[in-house]
């Protein structure tokens, strides 16, 4: 018998766990994250090893852990074989549920993930607990990145729908260093450029349609 806990929207966003040093890492090695409109962030890990010290969930082998974002589990089932249930008490669901991109920070301590609401989160990856919670953005979080370690800054930028890209303090408590202003579009990517203190986020804009 074969048994997985797989998602039950769309998926988002793939992440893979870094490759650490064993004492330092939260998750073994090979492991992925999944992000999805189902409200979960889902941990993944295809080493079928029976031997292996970490623990996997009873109904799915390669699943590891999941982070359920919000406490409404409605959008946990899949709505579209339950047609006439799209609704509750005769109000739409909610459409901007989800958690619409993640990213690990480079020393795989910290999870960054943004949800359709403009919400950013920051989970530990030890014990999954919620660091920071925080309604950056306007419109449904489109990319995140961290800065790289060498550059010797530890910064996450955050960019949305509402066209704004936050720079936030890791060292801080993730305390807003700056905000960008200057597309006039959607922002779809964005990337730390150089490797000195002096690094800079680029990204690409959405040309307005």
């Amino acid at each position: 018998m074969w048994s997985e806990l797989f998602h039950s929207s769309y998926v988002w966003n793939v992440e893979v766990y870094p490759e650490l040093e064993d004492q330092r890492a939260c998750l073994p090695s090979g492991s992925f994250l999944t992000c999805s409109s189902d409200n979960t962030i889902r941990f993944w890990n295809m080493d079928s090893n029976p031997d292996s010290p970490w623990q996997r969930n009873i109904f799915s082998n390669t699943l590891l852990k999941v982070v359920y974002v919000e406490n409404d589990i409605q959008h946990l089932q899949d709505m579209s074989h339950f047609p006439d249930r799209g609704s509750e008490n005769g109000a739409p669901m909610d459409m901007k549920a989800g958690v619409r991109v993640m990213q690990v920070s480079p020393d795989g301590q910290h999870l960054a993930s943004g949800d359709r609401s403009g919400n950013l989160r920051i989970h530990e990856l030890h014990f999954m607990d919620e660091l920071v919670k925080m309604e950056a953005h306007d419109a449904e979080v489109l990319c995140l990145e961290y800065s790289k370690p060498e550059t010797g800054l530890t910064l996450l930028a955050s960019a949305s729908r509402d066209r704004l890209i936050h720079v936030l303090n890791v060292e801080k408590s993730y305390n807003l260093e700056q905000t960008l202003d200057d597309h006039s579009s959607s922002i779809t990517a964005i990337k730390f450029a150089g490797l000195t203190p002096l690094c800079e986020p680029v990204t690409p804009a959405r040309a307005a349609s």
